[in-house]
């Protein structure tokens, strides 16, 4: 009863120690990894200057910081803007091939403007980071056998929720998708729900981030490309005459513009996938990129399979011809005198020529 007549005071003072030990732990974690102080306005936008992942810089030899710069609607200028009053894009596509770095670009970007906003310091050399109120994701295929739902079910659940809670101060990460439906219909998915984020009118158009492998979206223009749509990739290193293992080098270094390719062969090679796989799946490329008839060229059969196929054919003919009657097997008998002529033929039409139909 004692304890409980000073109940107030004592939640008091566990709150304040509560948020003692929690701004202790941030600045502790700011010198051990040399986190900075952000600026944090008004303005809607989100500008850092090479920016890191405050955890996987943790667990690599050497990470590559990479910038990033949005504005969101009604937040087009502002005086840090390095481009000298020009409008930096609403959104951002990111392209380029798997391990390259595009997700953990996408959650750095999250990771730093929610740093800022529980009033930590940030791992960048300097951040601009505008007032945000949600940081709304379509990133991680959570399933579970509780859910009946399948995987691609709940990313389209994830869409939708960004595309009705966003707000011009939102944050919005899109990571691949579309992926888990058919090639045509995941791709116009991504076109229409970046199409719908980047044509919001300046009130309403939030903050966007997305990484693809949907390059025909651009290529073939299912979608405009306004001034608030800008592209950045990967950066990667080819030498095609390098040994498997060595022939795609991931820089992890964002640059303007778009990838041309993801090399989806080279790192099925590089992670044990059979060469024949690869060889295989890098011939159908060729011929989509040609825009062949791939059914057409799949049907052919290549020149060892025309071989065994005239060799089965032949084969087939010759037992076909063949007077295969046996006479019946005297009673005690040790059997037909026909069988070794059967035998030896069947051999021949095996290609075994060690013996001959007699």
């Amino acid at each position: 009863m004692q304890v409980l007549e000073h109940e107030d005071v004592l939640a008091a003072a566990s709150d304040v120690c509560g948020e003692l030990d929690c701004l202790v732990a941030l600045a502790k974690g700011a010198m051990m990894y040399k986190l900075r102080p952000p600026q944090m306005t008004t303005a809607n936008v989100v500008e850092i200057k090479e920016g890191r992942h405050p955890l996987q810089e943790l667990v690599v030899p050497s990470f590559i910081a990479n910038d990033c710069l949005l504005a969101g609607g009604s937040g087009a200028k502002h005086r840090g803007t390095p481009s000298g009053g020009d409008s930096p894009p609403s959104m951002t596509v990111l392209t380029g091939p798997n391990h390259s770095g595009k997700s953990v670009y996408l959650k750095q970007v999250a990771l730093i403007v929610y740093m800022a906003h529980i009033g930590s310091y940030v791992p960048a050399d300097r951040a601009i980071i505008g007032l945000t109120d949600k940081l709304l994701t379509r990133m991680a295929t959570r399933e579970s056998v509780s859910r009946d739902e399948s995987a691609f079910a709940i990313d389209l659940r994830q869409a939708a929720f960004s595309i009705n809670f966003a707000t011009r101060r939102s944050l919005v990460l899109i990571d691949e998708f579309g992926k888990g439906t058919n090639a045509t219909d995941g791709a116009a998915l991504l076109a229409a729900l970046l199409d719908h984020f980047v044509t919001l009118d300046n009130e309403r158009r939030p903050k966007v981030l997305a990484a693809t492998h949907f390059h025909e979206i651009f290529e073939n223009e299912l979608m405009d490309t306004p001034p608030q749509l800008a592209f950045a990739s990967m950066d990667v290193h080819l030498d095609l005459e390098a040994s498997a293992e060595n022939q795609v080098t991931f820089l992890y270094r964002l640059t303007p513009g778009r990838s041309t390719s993801s090399y989806g062969s080279r790192c099925a090679e590089m992670n044990g996938v059979d060469e024949a796989v690869v060889r295989r799946s890098e011939a159908l490329i060729l011929i989509m990129s040609r825009n062949e008839d791939l059914e057409a060229a799949c049907s052919k059969l290549s020149e060892e399979e025309t071989v065994k196929l005239r060799e089965a054919e032949r084969t087939a003919r010759l037992f076909l011809q063949w007077d295969m009657e046996i006479p019946p097997r005297p009673r005690g008998g040790l059997g037909s005198a026909q069988e070794p002529r059967i035998r030896d033929m069947l051999r021949q039409a095996l290609g075994d020529d060690t013996s001959s139909p007699g």
